[in-house]
């Protein structure tokens, strides 16, 4: 969480006329895993071409 302030203060810093506000995450999505193996064998793929 610390570093997420730390971004959300630079960001402000740079961008002033911007608001930027920290939220709760968005909690584990029940494809999330399947989401990610979908794009590490992507990954995998594309690194034996």
């Amino acid at each position: 969480q610390n570093d997420l302030e730390e971004f959300r203060n630079e960001f402000s810093q740079a961008y002033p006329e911007t608001r930027f506000q920290l939220c709760e995450h968005l909690g584990l999505h029940p494809l999330m895993l399947e989401i990610v193996l979908d794009r590490l064998q992507g990954a995998a793929d594309q690194s034996t071409k």
